[in-house]
């Protein structure tokens, strides 16, 4: 267990660089979408008052209350929201890979 616990600190150790960059990479991306989203629904919000001429209280009683689905599907904020989480995934499952393929071809007591 305790080689467990050694390996596991040296691979975060090296990793972590890493890491720490895609999750700022996808928070970073994720309120730009948020951001993004709510301002164009709040835009076409606007634009409908403005058309049909409707107080607040009469369009949020048509529409109903702002969705984060509504958001993120629109254009290409679901791009933005979902990119970065889909590129870890695949940055950790390639780098599992490769660990698995160092450690397999060095021979190491580990496998």
């Amino acid at each position: 267990m305790r080689a467990f616990v050694k390996l596991l600190n040296f691979e975060m150790n090296r990793f972590a660089k890493i890491y720490i960059g895609l999750m700022l990479l996808t928070v970073a991306l994720q309120l730009v979408a948020v951001t993004l989203g709510a301002n164009h629904w709040l835009d076409s919000a606007n634009e409908a008052m403005r058309v049909n001429q409707w107080t607040l209280e009469q369009y949020h009683n048509v529409t109903g209350n702002i969705q984060l689905n509504s958001m993120m599907y629109a254009r290409y904020n679901g791009l933005l929201y979902f990119g970065p989480i889909f590129l870890s995934i695949t940055v950790l499952l390639i780098y599992s890979c490769f660990i698995w393929y160092r450690d397999w071809r060095g021979k190491n007591t580990v496998v």
